[in-house]
């Protein structure tokens, strides 16, 4: 199966989003309908939700199940900057277009274009060149 990137913004904001408090720790796999991203199948969820929790971009204290659930206590400071890179969806877009471009990234790229054009949309708000 391919990585998708669409798949992984869609995960992580959805996981983002669920009610964890301080030090509970939730089960999230991919039948949950709270992680659910239009248009990715069950076993893309499972799959991506692997390539997350593999890449470091989850705080999961422990290992998945073989049901495919995963301990889950939030996102990693990480997961956080990567979700917090590419949330706005004129930035994911002008990041996608600039990428695609290119032809393939990895996510370390994928940060780094996403940073770019926020780094750029700052300062067309702000004056300040950072």
């Amino acid at each position: 199966m391919k990585r998708d990137m669409d798949v992984i913004r869609g995960l992580m904001l959805k996981l983002e989003a669920l009610p964890v408090n301080g030090h509970a720790i939730l089960t999230v796999g991919p039948y949950d309908k709270e992680i659910a991203v239009a248009g990715a199948s069950v076993d893309q969820i499972a799959y991506h939700l692997g390539l997350l929790y593999n890449g470091g971009f989850l705080d999961s204290p422990g290992q998945p199940f073989l049901s495919g659930q995963i301990p889950f206590r939030g996102l990693s400071c990480v997961g956080h900057d990567l979700i917090d890179a590419i949330r706005d969806d004129d930035v994911w877009q002008k990041t996608k277009t600039q990428a695609e471009k290119f032809g393939s990234w990895t996510v370390d790229i994928l940060l780094a274009a996403a940073k770019a054009v926020v780094k750029a949309k700052f300062k067309a708000v702000t004056g300040l060149d950072i």
